[in-house]
């Protein structure tokens, strides 16, 4: 690879004794402190990690308890970076690379659950030795450099480090340099625990955190077979004292964790398909694809659904949010051709959309970890995945389905156009513009203008709109997302009048008629959308498009 390579969450007895009326309210004073005091120790007691209820989990072929009050989390996937590929002979191509280290802990990583404190645990699977330094293409990233792979060139190192970790790792000596790599912690020497009936090796591993507590251990085989080695790592984020949790964790997973007479195979696996899609519509396998189920294989409670080009992976258990995702399956592929032919995508490849729906609020949070972790639904580049958090309302459905057609037009330019660096006018237009599409049950799509809250935004806001018009075309990320509430509703409807004007508003013979076509071209050209955008509106009489946006807008 060439080295100029860059980086574009009941009643009372009656009493026995007689107060006055100061010693009774000083009586009740002191009971209400005892109560709160109770109270108090109960919540902190109730907070603590623990670790209850066995439940079988087949895929993995244990039976374990995980943390109390916690709900499966699955692991974030590995940031995404697209590189640009410049070559001598002028032509360029765009790469998408990772990091070795994110995608080795997602292939060793097969279950996360946090509680409700924020209390985690996590197992690992070992099954293969961590990746060697210096394999990928460096990257320079500005403030330093890191190494980075393909998908391809990961799965190759892989299949060598899991040959190797076969041939030198001998009976339960995993090694510190396993337990380094998935947990980030520097490791102390193991401390070899004894073993109850269903274990034959326990071990604690030290490490400098004290907030992360780590073992080893594995079950006594109920077959043939020896019973593969897991790491159970528990972090800690409610304040309880590390020899608690300790304590806890050996005497209620340890002393109980055993192994299933049979490890099932792939039907006993959780995340199992539960909307079958016809076969003509189910989505070839590909790395992104295994990867984004893999996410979810031991995850209880989890699924995924296949639709033409789409995979949707859910904890949803409503019915009402069920059957989201049936609508997701039969519509979002009309959806996607729709989309195709407003905006033709440039090549014929067509990249899988991952879309990842959550029940809870909190686990959506968390996923997000920091990223517009306020939104209900978002489409997240750098993961490659649209996330949203559904409502569990069914009178707000169509609201969840506006964000989803909105975000889900995001997913689409973003593959279609190359992933290039998209103007907000034409992004945010055609997201807000595809949020009142309707979908009928023969594919079509129609649009209802007045079905759309920027309609009236727009209407009421209309002299406004026309005169920061070319300031909404023109507006970068700051401008076009900064300011106040007002001002932002205000570019959103600006956009979608516009675009709406543009695809559904021209007279014959309009001079605007190949705006969206000569920026289309422009943008694939340059990766520049503030290039693409200075060369679509090079010969447009600004104060002329405002008078036919405004006119336009008067009689509709």
């Amino acid at each position: 690879m060439p080295k100029d390579t860059t980086v574009q969450r009941g009643a009372l007895a009656a009493p026995l004794f007689s107060f006055s009326a100061s010693q009774l309210l000083s009586w009740r004073l002191c009971r209400l402190a005892a109560v709160l005091c109770v109270i108090g120790s109960s919540l902190q007691l109730l907070a603590a990690p623990s670790f209850r209820a066995d439940r079988p989990y087949p895929a993995l072929g244990l039976k374990m308890r995980v943390l109390g009050t916690s709900e499966p989390a699955p692991l974030p996937p590995p940031q995404v970076y697209t590189c640009t590929i410049h070559r001598s002979d002028g032509t360029e191509s765009k790469l998408d690379l990772l990091s070795p280290g994110e995608l080795w802990i997602a292939s060793q990583c097969v279950g996360r659950w946090v509680d409700k404190s924020g209390n985690e645990l996590l197992i690992g699977k070992p099954t293969a030795l961590p990746l060697p330094d210096g394999i990928g293409t460096e990257v320079n990233f500005g403030n330093g450099s890191r190494r980075l792979v393909s998908r391809e060139e990961f799965t190759e190192e892989l299949e060598k480090a899991e040959k190797k970790f076969g041939e030198t790792i001998n009976g339960d000596e995993i090694g510190t340099e396993w337990i380094a790599a998935f947990t980030g912690d520097k490791v102390s020497q193991l401390e070899k625990l004894k073993t109850s009936f269903n274990l034959a090796y326990a071990a604690f591993v030290p490490v400098e955190n004290r907030n992360t507590l780590i073992w080893l251990f594995r079950t006594k085989a109920r077959g043939n077979t020896k019973d593969p080695v897991f790491c159970a790592v528990v972090k800690i984020a409610d304040g309880t004292a590390a020899s608690k949790v300790r304590k806890d964790f050996e005497t209620q997973f340890l002393a109980h964790v055993s192994s299933l007479y049979s490890t099932g195979g792939p039907g006993a696996k959780m995340g199992q398909n539960v909307f079958g899609a016809k076969q003509t519509e189910q989505t070839d396998s590909s790395p992104a694809r295994d990867a984004a189920l893999a996410s979810i294989e031991n995850m209880k409670g989890w699924w995924h659904a296949d639709a033409k080009g789409y995979v949707i992976l859910s904890d949803l258990r409503s019915k009402d949010g069920k059957s989201l995702v049936r609508w997701m399956q039969q519509n979002m592929p009309a959806f996607h051709q729709k989309l195709e032919e407003l905006v033709p995508p440039a090549g014929e490849k067509r990249d899988l959309n991952i879309v990842r729906i959550f029940e809870d609020r909190d686990a959506y949070k968390r996923y997000l970890s920091g990223e517009i972790e306020w939104s209900i639904g978002c489409w997240v580049p750098m993961r490659r995945e649209l996330v949203i958090n559904w409502m569990g309302d069914k009178g707000k459905a169509q609201e969840t389905l506006s964000i989803i057609r909105h975000e889900g037009t995001h997913q689409y330019l973003f593959y279609a156009l190359q992933q290039s660096d998209l103007s907000l006018w034409y992004n945010e237009g055609h997201a807000c513009f595809m949020e009142c599409a309707s979908i009928d049950n023969r594919g079509k799509a129609t649009f209802r203008p007045k079905e759309s809250s920027r309609y009236a935004y727009l209407k009421r806001h209309l002299d406004e709109a026309t005169s920061k018009l070319d300031r909404c075309i023109f507006s970068d990320r700051s401008a076009f997302y900064g300011g106040t509430d007002q001002s932002r509703s205000l570019n959103y409807a600006t956009a979608w009048g516009l675009i709406w004007y543009l695809r559904m508003g021209l007279p014959k013979n309009s001079p605007y008629s190949s705006l969206l076509d000569t920026y289309r071209d422009n943008v694939l050209k340059t990766k520049d959308g503030a290039a693409a955008t200075r060369a679509a509106f090079a010969d447009v009489s600004m104060p002329e498009l405002k008078e036919a946006f405004k006119s336009y807008w008067l009689r509709h």
